[in-house]
């Protein structure tokens, strides 16, 4: 495994200035795993080498075993938007580590609410049979406390061991204990009513924000219950 040239984060666009491409302003062929401390960001090359990427965490806020591991199926994964969440603490020099992952029996859909930044924001959801593309990162307390409060009070960050259960990882990568998730208390359907179908959300598709916003069309979004799987736990 190599770490790639380093470039500055702030080379990307902020989803403040285009929230038309929430979750990631880069094109999804794009979207590679990355380490992220300060505006350095480089991206991650080959094989995992989960020794070598303990050691560069452990020298900046603590390795894996100290760190939550929570999914990034929004725009967490973006680079940008964590360098803006963090930008001025000192948790942005503690580094992050985002990686792919595969999980079965969810999906990520979109969520009845505007963003104040413009955009339609998304959550997990369950969604059997199918398999979503996500990403894996890891966090250290301060780094969790800082996104807790850029989500809003509708969020709230369960999993435990059966999201950790669901998920495949890449070779290299150690399997965390347990995984968290953000999930919105609802999801956006279509139709003008809770019987319509849920609006799934594919990351893979540039254009899936433009479309949700022009769905959306300035009223009032319908929505059902997202309710929390059986056996998660709230990580507090």
């Amino acid at each position: 495994m190599e770490f790639g040239p380093s470039r500055d984060v702030r080379e990307l666009p902020s989803l403040s200035d285009q929230p038309q491409r929430y979750p990631d302003a880069r094109p999804p062929a794009q979207r590679r795993s990355f380490a992220l401390v300060g505006a350095e960001l480089r991206e991650l090359q080959g094989v995992f080498d989960a020794a070598a990427l303990d050691d560069w965490l452990a020298s900046r806020g603590g390795g894996f075993n100290v760190r939550a591991a929570l999914l990034a199926v929004g725009s967490n994964a973006y680079p940008r938007q964590l360098f803006d969440k963090f930008a001025g603490l000192p948790c942005a020099n503690e580094g992050v580590i985002t990686a792919p992952s595969a999980l079965d029996g969810f999906g990520v859909a979109g969520c009845p609410v505007l963003s104040r930044r413009g955009y339609v924001p998304v959550t997990l959801a369950e969604r059997p049979g199918h398999i979503e593309r996500t990403w894996l990162q890891w966090l250290t307390e301060s780094q969790l406390a800082r996104v807790r409060e850029t989500e809003g009070p509708r969020y709230a960050l369960v999993g435990g061991e059966p999201l950790a259960a669901a998920l495949t990882l890449p070779d290299g990568l150690p399997r965390p204990a347990a995984v968290y998730a953000w999930w919105f208390d609802s999801v956006l359907r279509s139709g003008e009513d809770e019987d319509g179908e849920t609006v799934w959300f594919d990351a893979q598709d540039a254009s899936a924000e433009s479309r949700l916003l022009e769905r959306w069309g300035g009223g009032e979004a319908a929505a059902a219950p997202n309710p929390v799987p059986a056996g998660w736990r709230r990580l507090d």
